[in-house]
């Protein structure tokens, strides 16, 4: 384990919360995938309807709405993810809270771990989006909407990927932060 330097004279470095990070998301790996499939799959929709509005030149409404409440589903998924993360960590929590962590070194590390998931689950949706839309409508298709339009919907996508993971990320991570490290470490789980 890596130790941690953190209180008088020392600082908490974005390498030392990009380990914990990494390590909670390799810890709780079944957790991790389930939460990086939900925003996968919320994008790949998305991608996809968007594949469609360019070569259809429009897309029934609903459509749309799917899209939104998939995306919605997904945030909420990531709420309940972090939380689960923050309440099976209380002890690791209060650990580091004793050892001179403060509370937005505890922020950070929540946020960085759900900025992680939401990255790599808006690329492999991305991705994905464009193999189904491809399936569905054809290679010419999919190809006549140009480069710069694929590379924009990618772009978007990516990016909302990781705004939903970063908001449905802060009040897990607040909850984690403000935890006073004798309440952290007293917890029964």
């Amino acid at each position: 384990m890596k130790p941690l330097k953190v209180g008088e004279g020392s600082s908490f470095s974005l390498s030392d919360a990009i380990y914990f990070s990494r390590k909670s998301l390799i810890k709780r790996f079944t957790r991790s995938i389930i939460t990086f499939l939900s925003i996968a799959l919320a994008i790949a929709f998305l991608t996809v309807m968007e594949v469609a509005a360019a070569i259809q030149a429009s897309v029934e409404s609903y459509g749309w709405w799917l899209a939104i409440i998939a995306i919605l589903v997904c945030g909420v998924g990531i709420t309940n993810s972090m939380f689960m993360s923050v309440n099976s960590r209380y002890k690791e929590i209060g650990t580091l809270k004793c050892l001179g962590a403060q509370d937005k070194h505890i922020l950070i590390i929540f946020i960085l771990e759900s900025l992680i998931l939401g990255f790599l689950g808006g690329i492999a949706g991305t991705f994905l989006g464009y193999i189904a839309a491809i399936i569905i409508y054809s290679v010419d298709k999919v190809l006549s909407i140009g480069a710069i339009a694929t590379v924009m919907y990618s772009f978007y996508s990516l990016l909302l990927a990781v705004i939903i993971s970063v908001v449905a990320a802060i009040a897990p991570a607040y909850k984690a932060a403000v935890l006073t490290p004798v309440e952290a470490l007293r917890h029964e789980i």
